[in-house]
């Protein structure tokens, strides 16, 4: 959720407008002309990735490859930017990661206090 909240606050925080905006191409599909700073489809697809990989390491490398692929794809259809790509992973990772090491840290001390 944390990281979800990141990427909300990124889009508040910085412009990027998209290509079909700011450029002379079209995109592929119809899409609002909002901000495209970061991409939320590509974030939310890396950062199941990064959650899985300490326990499902198979799924965890196919959905960070889809992630990647979900980003490229919507570059080539002139959705976003590169940039909008590039920041929503990051944004995963280090918010996946940072969950991840915040889940064990709380899982150890219940165990802790839980411990007969």
């Amino acid at each position: 959720m944390l990281t979800l909240a990141v990427v909300q606050l990124a889009n508040h925080a910085y412009y990027d407008p998209r290509p079909f905006v700011s450029g002379h191409v079209r995109p592929y599909f119809a899409h609002p002309a909002d901000n495209g700073f970061p991409s939320d489809h590509t974030a939310v697809i890396a950062l199941a990735g990064v959650l899985l990989w300490p326990y499902r390491r198979v799924v965890s490398v196919g959905l960070l490859g889809a992630a990647v692929l979900v980003g490229v794809t919507r570059v080539v259809a002139h959705v976003h930017t590169p940039l909008d790509i590039v920041a929503a992973l990051v944004i995963a990772a280090l918010g996946g990661t940072g969950g991840l090491w915040l889940g064990g840290l709380a899982w150890t001390r219940w165990r802790a206090r839980h411990a007969g």
